[in-house]
């Protein structure tokens, strides 16, 4: 049978049930739908690790919460995960792609479609590989090079990320390579071509000087083609041909 219980905001009795909250906690249907924004929900009063601030937190999530916020969070691990300096012109991914001596990016897509055409197989589960692994990655000092390329699918790519082989397996770190001292990369010099000059010919039909191809006008241009059509057919058929004679035009 439901418990009589009354409402914590306006008082009135209401009937609850098995899951309902206790008595001073628990809300009716019309006091939720006026105020939303109060939730009934049981939280934990804890310390953030990082900024030593107090903050709240949901009972569920109580025991795994550290951080009061993702950005404290951030602030804190972001030694754990960075090697390099933050000022290093290689601590984006794609900076350090770029500067990384050995094949450049059109170079390696090529590579990945070769393996797939040839149905290569990840090296490191038997699915079939749809990627391009670093087996030293690029943020521990490894090489563009293809002997530090491998297939590899997109799973084990994004699991391994920035471990080398070993890390991954085992779960533990090794030490940290020393930086290479690797050329920054500049791009291709841009090599810019001076435009020809424009060559001066002689309408075929009326030899005005032109820097078009053949005609200087569209109107050169039908009477050449109603000659040369003309001239075909007068050979054709065994008539003399005349190619300085003009083509009748029909009347507009």
């Amino acid at each position: 049978m439901p418990r009589n219980l009354f409402c914590a905001d306006c008082g009135q009795q209401m009937a609850g049930g098995s899951g309902q909250l206790p008595q001073g906690q628990a809300r009716c249907h019309p006091c939720r739908r006026a105020n939303p924004a109060k939730k009934n929900r049981r939280t934990v009063a804890k310390v953030c690790v990082g900024c030593s601030t107090p903050y709240q937190v949901g009972a569920n999530n109580g025991e795994r919460s550290k951080y009061c916020s993702r950005t404290c969070a951030n602030r804190v691990n972001v030694g754990n995960r960075r090697i390099r300096s933050m000022d290093d012109q290689r601590s984006r991914r794609a900076a350090r792609a770029a500067s990384a001596p050995g094949l450049n990016s059109t170079q390696r897509t090529k590579l990945l479609k070769k393996w797939r055409r040839q149905e290569r197989a990840c090296a490191y589960c038997p699915r079939l590989a749809n990627t391009v692994d670093h087996v030293v990655p690029l943020i521990r000092g490894g090489t563009n090079y293809e002997g530090n390329l491998v297939p590899c699918c997109k799973a084990c790519n994004s699991g391994k990320a920035g471990w080398m082989l070993v890390e991954w397996r085992t779960g533990r770190r090794v030490s940290v390579r020393p930086d290479i001292p690797w050329p920054v990369f500049e791009g291709r010099p841009r090599i810019i071509k001076a435009k020809p000059e424009p060559r001066t010919i002689g309408c075929r039909i009326c030899s005005t000087i032109t820097t078009r191809r053949a005609y200087c006008s569209d109107a050169c241009a039908v009477e050449g083609n109603n000659r040369k059509t003309r001239d075909a057919y007068r050979a054709r058929v065994g008539l003399p041909i005349d190619p300085a004679r003009a083509t009748r035009q029909r009347a507009a």
